[in-house]
């Protein structure tokens, strides 16, 4: 996952190469804060969009190792359903869950033996409804 990071500047879309390891979390803190900034986001939106990316940068980090991971789709991953009371709860597990919750579209690809994950939120005034379809 090496590379430069795509400046978060005046574009609609943000995309941040990161080497996989925790460290890099404050990149996408700062590239979050800078979107925030440059287009008024609401804080609604941001925390969508900073619980998706930690929630699968992390999951990145801890599964994939040193290398570039196996081969994982999570767009088409079924998701674990939530239990049905904090007796049933289990530490971890609810990653899918949450990204297809919050983000409108979850895409996925692999290409040269590297997984590409693609988040997409679509602003609207006020907290996103689920996408009409």
């Amino acid at each position: 996952m090496a590379g430069p990071a795509a400046d978060a500047g005046a574009s609609d879309t943000v995309a941040l190469c990161l080497d996989n390891v925790v460290g890099e979390l404050p990149r996408i803190d700062t590239a979050l804060d800078r979107l925030q900034a440059d287009h008024g986001l609401g804080d609604d939106l941001i925390y969508a969009l900073r619980l998706c990316a930690h929630e699968a940068f992390s999951n990145i980090v801890a599964h994939a190792y040193d290398d570039d991971g196996r081969p994982f789709d999570p767009a088409s991953a079924p998701a674990t359903p939530p239990p049905s009371s904090l007796d049933e709860a289990s530490l971890g597990g609810l990653g899918l869950g949450l990204l297809h919750h919050f983000a409108d579209t979850v895409g996925y690809a692999r290409e040269s033996g590297l997984n590409h994950l693609t988040l997409q939120f679509f602003h609207r005034a006020g907290r996103r409804a689920p996408p009409a379809g």
